[in-house]
């Protein structure tokens, strides 16, 4: 899964994007900031689970 598809499915669950600095995404909701990395390749399954944790939106 690629960063902007993660983006987008935040922005879905109600998270904002806060700022960009280079091709970061900081993604905001309830005081709570979780970076995005937004490169052309998939992230890794780690990275993946780790956001999902963070957020709390289920990402495949």
């Amino acid at each position: 899964m690629k960063g902007k598809d993660i983006v987008k499915k935040l922005k879905r669950h109600g998270w904002k994007v806060m700022r960009v600095k280079g091709s970061h995404f900081m993604m905001e909701k309830d005081g709570l900031v979780v970076p995005v990395p937004c490169h052309n390749w998939d992230m890794g399954i780690g990275l993946l689970k780790e956001i999902s944790k963070e957020t709390g939106v289920s990402l495949p």
